[in-house]
């Protein structure tokens, strides 16, 4: 089956879900790529909550919000279940922004705006760096965290070392770290 219609989705997603805010609803139904299980799933979890402070930090690489990284990485990594969740749909939600960044620059389009802001961020991160050395902070980033899941490695860690590696490209690095 083709992905849903973002409109589609957030049309679903008021039905299912009518105490969203609509821009809420618009931004859910992009983030879940055509899926609206993954649309609820993202409501329920605090997704968009979660791509929030993601896109946050984002905004603050060229001065890296330390103390904001440690934050996200203090309330993924405490134990449990939830915790666990809420590191898999963090490790989606940042492949997918380093995804939609590396496809918009090949296609020399802007990215989608999700959330407010997200779109200026996303021009100076295109802005700073060739697009094939994004793509490598893609698989580099995807890895990382990939491998931090299924090793059960520290994943406060993991999510600072991606967003510094993010931050190394951004500043000027023209090599992120391996």
């Amino acid at each position: 089956l083709d992905p849903l219609a973002p409109d589609l989705l957030a049309s679903l997603l008021a039905r299912y879900c009518p105490d969203l805010p609509q821009d809420e609803q618009q931004a859910l139904a992009q983030l879940s790529d055509g899926s609206i299980g993954d649309a609820i799933a993202l409501a329920d979890s605090g997704g968009l909550e979660l791509y929030q402070t993601v896109v946050k930090l984002l905004g603050t690489l060229d001065k890296p919000d330390i103390q904001g990284m440690h934050a996200l990485g203090d309330s993924i990594s405490r134990a449990g279940q939830q915790a666990s969740d809420r590191f898999a749909t963090l490790r989606h939600l940042m492949g997918q922004w380093l995804a939609r960044l590396v496809i918009a620059g090949a296609r020399a389009e802007a990215p989608p705006e999700i959330v407010p802001g997200e779109g200026r961020i996303s021009a100076q991160f295109l802005a700073r760096a060739p697009l094939e050395q994004w793509l490598e902070v893609w698989e580099k980033v995807t890895g990382l965290m990939a491998r931090a899941e299924s090793a059960n490695l520290d994943r406060k860690q993991t999510i600072v070392s991606a967003f510094l590696t993010m931050a190394a490209l951004h500043q000027g690095d023209r090599t992120p770290a391996r």
